[in-house]
């Protein structure tokens, strides 16, 4: 049992005001770029609940893409939808979005529906508004950060040019001058100059190294230079103490875990945080359901044929909608188990009953790579002369967009039928699976046995860590990035757009689902 990054809020005090609790942040709107390694999903699932979002439009259309300094990347729309369909799912979460339109009222208009709220003063558990908007009307000339009136900030501190140590010595300056309850009389400087009116304001702590990207000075490689600095200062902060949202970069990489858990953990809460404690582990051969986040199940269905009542005679018939084997026996999601839920994890050696891991490892590429698997349905089998074999394995339909059906045979299955799980908190977790254990499930479609290939990445990345300006911090992200594999993920059926569909088709976590694995209740023992 550990502290839940996906649900902390859920358990937050109701009664506390946002400028009184503890908020982790993604600095960087470009997720997947320069300072961050996933996807907005995947800093959601880390904790990250305040998003600062630089956009832009760009094309003949003006399409609105996510910007850092000149580089474009995910479009806003992409963006809007994971953080949607993660809120969806995690319905007790709050998400604070600080959309930065560089002083263009015309681009801040296009998102103008998405509405605003009062941040300062607003009850974190107020259900009725999960989403606090910001509108910042950048113009700070610095690249990194927005002019936001509602958020109190140095915009102006070279924090690029200092030393950790100089930056810290910076925010201890600013939030001890930062006054927390609004004062309407304070509008001049000791100098009698006309001032901003910085009280009652959010205040953001902004624990950041990283420049902008260039040969010389590389944001990973800074990152951990500032690592043990910054961690010591912020673990010697506590319940009270004036830090407001704390600004990270890569904070979904293994070594900013830790901070983010104090960060969460300064909050008051009615319950404590915590996922819920495990007991029951799922074994090789259990009988297990797949349950999604809005409690919907994967579900196997038959569509070869379809039933026609003509009076008293009953006639079967092909069905109208799909002709194609593939397509007959896709997977689903019903809001009600059946027995068409139900199916058994096989490891490659098919006979093995044995505990079932997360798998932990994302170039584990081999069949039989540890906590590998292979899917096979049970309990319900077509009637008609069409029936299939036992121990049929569910597969990756490549020409319908990875669709996932069942129907390849034990003896056929190679990659596209052979899956794993990773656990969505701790990607390089390869401990035990229990039942309730919540999973991402990787496919191995793109997987490769190709040793020359894997030979030539080996060199690459131990050449990438000899480049002065990329070494070990970006050759360790680029190694551990789950980008560049597939996962599943849950979409319209191609034929019918009403019917949810499961695909292995997520680039990474970008639009992966999350899922809870699960026992048959009553399936009795392996």
């Amino acid at each position: 049992m550990g502290l839940d990054p996906g649900n902390w809020m859920s358990h937050l005090q109701g009664d506390i005001r946002v400028i009184d609790s503890y908020i982790p942040d993604l600095r960087n709107e470009a997720v997947g770029a320069i300072t961050q390694c996933g996807s907005y999903t995947a800093q959601l699932n880390a904790g990250s609940r305040y998003f600062d979002m630089r956009y832009v439009p760009h094309g003949d259309d003006e399409t609105i893409y996510m910007k850092h300094a000149d580089y474009l990347f995910q479009t806003l729309e992409d963006v809007l939808k994971q953080i949607y369909k993660f809120h969806l799912s995690h319905p007790e979460e709050f998400f604070f979005l600080d959309f930065d339109f560089d002083g263009d009222l015309a681009l801040s208009n296009k998102i103008a529906d998405i509405g605003k709220t009062p941040a300062h003063n607003m009850m974190l558990r107020d259900k009725k508004a999960p989403f606090i908007c910001l509108w910042s009307l950048g113009g700070s000339g610095r690249y990194w950060q927005a002019k936001n009136s509602a958020i109190y900030i140095d915009l102006y501190d070279s924090f690029d040019q200092k030393t950790p140590e100089q930056i810290i010595q910076s925010l201890d300056s600013m939030l001890a001058a930062w006054v927390k309850e609004y004062d309407p009389t304070v509008h001049y400087g000791p100098d009698g100059k006309p001032l901003d009116n910085n009280t009652g304001k959010l205040v953001a702590s902004q624990l950041v190294n990283t420049p902008k990207w260039s040969p010389i000075t590389n944001p990973g490689n800074r990152d951990l230079v500032a690592l043990d600095t910054f961690r010591n200062w912020l673990f010697t902060k506590t319940p009270g103490s004036n830090i407001g949202i704390v600004k990270l970069d890569f904070i979904n990489v293994g070594y900013k875990r830790g901070l983010i858990d104090h960060i969460i953990m300064m909050n008051k809460f009615t319950t404590p945080p915590n996922l819920p404690s495990l007991t029951e582990p799922i074994y090789y051969q259990d009988k297990i359901r797949l349950r999604t986040q809005d409690n919907r199940y994967v579900c196997q269905t038959w569509e070869g044929e379809s039933t026609i009542n003509a009076g008293t005679i009953t006639i079967s018939a092909p069905s109208p909608f799909v002709s194609d084997m593939k397509r007959q026996r896709r997977l689903t999601l019903v809001d009600t188990p059946t027995e068409a839920c139900n199916f058994i994890l096989r490891d490659y050696d098919f006979s093995s009953v044995k505990p079932l891991p997360y798998s932990g490892n994302l170039a584990a590429d081999t069949h039989d790579a540890r906590g590998n698997f292979r899917m096979i349905p049970v309990d319900v089998q077509p009637t008609s002369s069409q029936a299939l074999p036992g121990n049929t394995t569910i597969s990756a339909n490549l020409d319908l967009g990875s669709l996932l059906y069942w129907g390849v045979s034990w003896d056929g299955a190679n990659n596209q039928e052979t899956f794993a799980f990773f656990d969505p908190n701790n990607m390089s977790n390869d401990g035990q699976l229990y039942n309730g254990s919540r999973v991402l499930v990787r496919a191995m479609v793109n997987a490769t046995d190709n040793n020359f290939l894997k030979a030539f990445d080996a060199f690459a990345e131990g050449t990438v860590r000899l480049l002065p300006f990329a070494g070990d911090g970006l050759a360790d992200a680029l190694r551990k990035d789950p980008s560049h594999q597939i996962f599943w993920t849950i979409g319209k059926d191609p034929d019918r757009a009403e019917v949810p569909r499961i695909f292995a088709a997520s680039p990474g976590t970008l639009l992966t689902n999350e899922f809870v694995i699960g026992l048959v209740p009553g399936a009795g023992p392996r």
